[in-house]
This record gives C-alpha cells, sequence and structure tokens, in this order.
C-alpha cells in the first residue's frame, strides 16, 4: 500500500528514493514524519516540496528469542 494511519509502522523510500527506511508514520499539518523507534535517531521531515515514498506497511514483527 502507498497510505498510512497515524502511528503506524511504515516502509518508507527516502532521498530520492535511493534509501529505505522502516520507521513509524506520523501526519502534521503541513508535513509528515518518520519517526524512528530507537529514540537515539532523529524524526525525517517530509512535506510536498520534499517527498518520501510508502511502499508498504509493517503487519507483522518476527524475532527469536
Amino acid at each position: 500500500t502507498e497510505c498510512a494511519e497515524n502511528d503506524e509502522i511504515v516502509i518508507a523510500l527516502v532521498e530520492n528514493n535511493e534509501f529505505a527506511v522502516c520507521k513509524k508514520f506520523k501526519v502534521f499539518e503541513n508535513n509528515v514524519a518518520l519517526i524512528s523507534i530507537n529514540p537515539e535517531y532523529e524524526p525525517l521531515y517530509f512535506s510536498k516540496d520534499n517527498p518520501c515514498k510508502i511502499i508498504g506497511k509493517v503487519i507483522q514483527l518476527r524475532r527469536a528469542l
């Protein structure tokens, strides 16, 4: 999907579609933010002039314990 709701985790293309990131999606009045789950990383902000492209939503996470 190419759209997401607030606080969903998405896979998005950034920096002219050169990099894919997995971050929490947040909508603000005039822009959107991709917020890292790791608090050591700053959010990435986007607008119509500086867009990002959502390529999917994370619906399940599996990991070995």
